[in-house]
C-alpha cells in the first residue's frame, strides 16, 4: 500500500469524504447486528469519522504514522475508534469483524493476499464494503484549458492527474478490478453494487491540494511537477477562481459466506 504521509495535510484538505447515503446503505446491508468494523487503509479518516459517528467500534489500519497521527486527532471524540499503524497484509485479526471497510485503498492491498485477508478478518456473514471515487471536470471550457496545461506538462500520467483528460465515467463499471475478482470468489455471497453522483465546487487551492495528494503526481519526478500546480491555479483564476467537479462514487458490497480461516 502506498503511504501518503508526506502530503497528509494536502490529503486531508483536498480529498472528499463519502456520501452519507453510502454509509446508510452499507449499514443497512450489514444489518442491525453490525457492531464492530475494521477499516483498511484509513488514511486521515475521511470515511472513519463517518462510520464512527454511527456508533461503530472501529479499528483503523493505516500504514503511515503521519497519516495515522492525523486520523487519531480527527477521531479523538469517538472513544470507540482505535488506530493501529500497520499494513493490512501484516495484521492478524483477533476476532471476526461484522464489517470490513476500505475507502479508496483496496487497490493498494497486495492482490495475492487481500481476499484471503478479508475472509480472515470477517465473521461468517460479515460485510465487505469497498468504495472509490471517479472525478471529472464539469465545465467544458475549463476542462479544455486544463487539457492545454496537460499538454505542456509533457508527462502522460500527469495529463490525467489534472482530471481533465480522464474518459467519461461509464454508466456501470463491471470491469473494475475488485468487481472482477470478487465475482470469481465463491467465498463471498450477496454481491451488490451502488453508485452515487454529486457535484462539488472547489477553490483553486483545494483543487491543487487534491491534485498534489494523488499517487501519480507524487510518483512523478520533481522537475516534471514544477510549475504544474501554478499553471493549474492560473487557469482556474482565469475562470472565476473556482472549479466544479462531478464526483461519482462506486460501492461494492458482499458477505463472507464461509467464515474466517
Amino acid at each position: 500500500m502506498m503511504c501518503f504521509g508526506q502530503v497528509a495535510d494536502a490529503y486531508e484538505e483536498g480529498r472528499l469524504g463519502y456520501p452519507e447515503r453510502l454509509v446508510d446503505d452499507v449499514l443497512d446491508y450489514a444489518g442491525p447486528g453490525c457492531r464492530n468494523a475494521v477499516e483498511v487503509g484509513a488514511g486521515t479518516g475521511k470515511a472513519s469519522v463517518q462510520f464512527a459517528a454511527r456508533g461503530l467500534e472501529l479499528l483503523c489500519l493505516e500504514p503511515d504514522p503521519r497519516m495515522a497521527a492525523t486520523l487519531t486527532g480527527r477521531c479523538r471524540s469517538y472513544p470507540g475508534v482505535r488506530v493501529h499503524v500497520a499494513r493490512f497484509e501484516d495484521w492478524s485479526p483477533s476476532l471476526g469483524y461484522d464489517l470490513l471497510v476500505s475507502a479508496q485503498a483496496w487497490h493498494w492491498v497486495d492482490p495475492r493476499m487481500r481476499w484471503d485477508g478479508a475472509r480472515a478478518a470477517l465473521g461468517r456473514g460479515g460485510t465487505l464494503a469497498l468504495f472509490w471515487h471517479y472525478y471529472s471536470v464539469a465545465e467544458p471550457r475549463l476542462r479544455d484549458a486544463l487539457r492545454r496545461v496537460n499538454a505542456r506538462s509533457g508527462l502522460r500520467e500527469l495529463n490525467q492527474m489534472t482530471l481533465a483528460d480522464l474518459p467519461p465515467v461509464p454508466d456501470e463499471d463491471p470491469e473494475a478490478e475488485p468487481w472482477i475478482e470478487l465475482r470469481a470468489d465463491d467465498r463471498f455471497a450477496g454481491q451488490q453494487t451502488r453508485r452515487y453522483h454529486a457535484e462539488h465546487v472547489f477553490t483553486s487551492r483545494r483543487y491543487c491540494q487534491l491534485i498534489s495528494s494523488l499517487s501519480a503526481f507524487r510518483l512523478a519526478q520533481r522537475d516534471q511537477r514544477e510549475g504544474l500546480l501554478d499553471a493549474i491555479g492560473e487557469v482556474i483564476a482565469g475562470h472565476g477562481g473556482q472549479i466544479e467537479l462531478t464526483l461519482v462514487t462506486d460501492l461494492l458490497l458482499a458477505r463472507n459466506a464461509v467464515g474466517p480461516g
